[in-house]
């Protein structure tokens, strides 16, 4: 295969980017700006769970093989969304502390990388109650949905 190179007007030592024999100057560009990484896809069976008062592990499926990690907003209106922290790559739960007691607040994720975000995942909608005075009552009521 013979290569040809693009180089920048009135330059001749360093070039724009390399186009193969037979393609368009247009279509050498629209490949090279492409890249390389597909958008991750976007986690899966998106849930949480209280284990400690104020406290809520959330987890979820990693459904994609090329995310630099999961990327957490949370929201008191399911409108105004406030990015709260990201994950390592390959992460399928996260310990969120400092939940509010008796309002319910929207969580959601999704799987970014250099290039793209995923999907969001569905809303979890988490809404804390002060457990430590029985053991009966649960510290979390959740669910996916709108708020």
């Amino acid at each position: 295969m013979n290569f040809a190179t693009v180089l920048p007007p009135e330059s001749s030592s360093k070039p724009l980017l390399p186009a193969t024999s037979g393609l368009s100057t247009l279509a050498a560009l629209f490949l090279a700006s492409a890249g390389n990484a597909a958008p991750p896809a976007a986690p899966g069976d998106f849930t949480g769970i209280s284990l400690k008062p104020r406290e809520v592990l959330f987890t979820w499926q990693d459904n994609s093989d090329n995310e630099d990690g999961f990327e957490f907003f949370i929201s008191q209106d399911n409108a105004s969304w406030s990015f709260l922290g990201k994950t390592a790559p390959d992460s399928t739960s996260m310990n969120i502390a400092g939940f509010p007691v008796g309002i319910t607040i929207g969580v959601k994720i999704r799987a970014v990388n250099a290039e793209e975000a995923s999907e969001f995942s569905e809303v979890y909608l988490a809404r804390l109650f002060d457990c430590t005075l029985s053991v009966e009552q649960p510290c979390l009521k959740g669910s996916i949905g709108d708020t």
